[in-house]
């Protein structure tokens, strides 16, 4: 069982070593990840990223096995910061270095007993301990594994110490999606011969710190899942209507977190037609959807619209769309650029204006609860996330709709 006390003594040598300092998060070295329970033993690695270098967010994170430093190679490739999204996309854990007011009440209170036990001075920043599943918002440590493979990762961190990164055969490493495992595509000039990219796996042997080169993993685009089963009856219906026009139609990750353990960011099958008339979104129940679910909502939700076209951009919308649209007799067409979607996209992500939102919450408070219960689900999970800014009469109504007391 991994000992917590010894595991804050080596977060808070960390937070001594100021090491994100000296070092950039792509700056990249590996350690072996005790058993998950998986069985899963390409996952056995764990990619680490040291980061703060710029003064901000100074953590350890460890992506986990292949996948997970897929993840990371995503987020590599910038300008995604301010987008929830792509930030919550990694399979990650990570050590944080984290103000009083981000910590749980429950993390507050370790790190108070800590700090008694062992005569340290209680004072910010404090160490954090996060899980990061895709799409899920952080949550704290709950398993066994993900304690131990920290503490191998901080052990390493520790006996670091002053050594230089080129005496420890750390270098950077330029890791996209676009970047291959290879030295002339990581930056370092090398042509002709694909030589791969290795960096150091540590481990402590004996109190001593060990390591050996292995090759970076390439990168594995996640594969979307395609439906399997099909409301024929709809789709029979469906084609019953006149056909005309083209609908814009993609997969998105916006919006309020959904409750759940943990909070999730949705995905949301969003249609647009050209003359602008937006479908009702259909919204995953888990952070990883369910197909079937998602594309019988978006059927349901088109509502007698019967389109000849649908546009899409990503592969994971078209692998939902795909059967479909064959059985509706719908031309499905791929494209770089939406006219509309995009636009409607953006408006969910800014959110409306105050004078409409009080035309809204007017609108609301004229509703009774059976009819707030019929509101697609992404609407009544915003207002109920958001229901303690309401008006008292309002936010008990919605409560009740999304059976909440």
């Amino acid at each position: 069982m991994a000992d917590k006390q010894h595991i804050y003594d080596l977060a808070y040598k960390f937070r001594k070593s100021k090491i994100w300092m000296r070092m950039w998060e792509n700056d990249l070295f590996a350690i072996n990840l005790p058993d998950d329970g998986s069985g899963d033993r390409e996952q056995n690695t764990g990619f680490c990223s040291v980061m703060g270098r710029n003064g901000e967010h100074m953590a350890i994170a460890i992506y986990l096995g292949p996948t997970g430093f897929s993840s990371y190679r995503k987020l590599s490739m910038g300008g995604g910061e301010d987008d929830l999204a792509e930030v919550l996309s990694q399979d990650s854990i990570q050590c944080s270095m984290a103000e009083k007011e981000e910590l749980t009440p429950e993390e507050l209170t370790e790190v108070q007993a800590y700090c008694k036990t062992t005569g340290t001075p209680f004072r910010a920043p404090f160490p954090k301990f996060s899980r990061i599943r895709p799409y899920c918002f952080p949550y704290p440590f709950e398993e066994e594994w993900e304690w131990t493979a920290m503490e191998t990762a901080l052990e390493v961190m520790d006996r670091m110490g002053k050594r230089s990164l080129t005496e420890l055969g750390i270098r950077s490493i330029t890791a996209t999606p676009f970047h291959e495992s290879y030295e002339d595509e990581a930056g370092f000039g090398y042509r002709g011969k694909k030589t791969p990219v290795r960096i150091p796996l540590f481990s402590v042997t004996d109190g001593e710190l060990k390591s050996v080169p292995i090759p970076l993993p390439p990168y594995q685009e996640e594969e979307p899942e395609a439906p399997t089963q099909l409301n024929e009856l709809a789709i029979r219906k469906l084609k019953n209507r006149p056909q005309r026009g083209i609908m814009e139609a993609d997969v998105f990750r916006v919006g309020p977190p959904v409750d759940g353990n943990p909070p999730f960011l949705p995905a949301l099958l969003i249609g647009v037609t050209e003359e602008g008339i937006v479908l009702p979104p259909a919204v995953g129940k888990e952070a990883r959807y369910d197909p079937n679910q998602l594309i019988g909502e978006f059927i349901q939700n088109l509502d007698g619209l019967y389109p000849k076209t649908i546009r899409y951009r990503t592969e994971e919308a078209h692998v939902l769309l795909e059967e479909f649209c064959r059985l509706a007799r719908i031309r499905l067409e791929q494209t770089d650029e939406f006219e509309n979607l995009d636009g409607v996209v953006e408006s969910l992500k800014d959110g409306p204006d105050d004078e409409t939102v009080d035309e809204i919450l007017e609108q609301l408070s004229q509703m009774s609860v059976e009819e707030l219960r019929m509101l697609p689900d992404v609407i009544l999970q915003a207002m109920l996330h958001d229901a303690d800014y309401m008006p008292p009469q309002l936010a008990a109504k919605i409560r009740k709709a999304a059976g909440r007391r």
